[in-house]
């Protein structure tokens, strides 16, 4: 469920060792928003995010892009107008 993000009016701040990265753990995507690796899961399994999996993998993958537009679904649902970025 969404409720179990925390929420704010501004974006989800990335940590500075993550901003480089071109693709993110599900251990990332529990960092950036606090969350536990079952909500991360259930994300998945209603669609709510997409990933990354080799065929045959048990690695998930986020890339940027999965992670901003989850982000802006996130704040849409919530409500919550974006903060922007300088």
């Amino acid at each position: 469920m969404l409720s179990e993000a925390k929420l704010t009016s501004e974006e989800t701040p990335i940590p500075a060792p993550l901003r480089e990265k071109k693709y993110y753990t599900d251990d990332d995507l529990c960092e950036m928003f606090e969350v536990s690796k079952r909500t991360t899961a259930r994300w998945r399994e209603d669609g709510l995010i997409e990933y990354l999996r080799a065929p045959g993998a048990t690695t998930i993958r986020y890339s940027r892009k999965q992670i901003a537009d989850f982000e802006e679904r996130l704040t849409q649902r919530a409500g919550i107008k974006k903060a922007r970025r300088k």
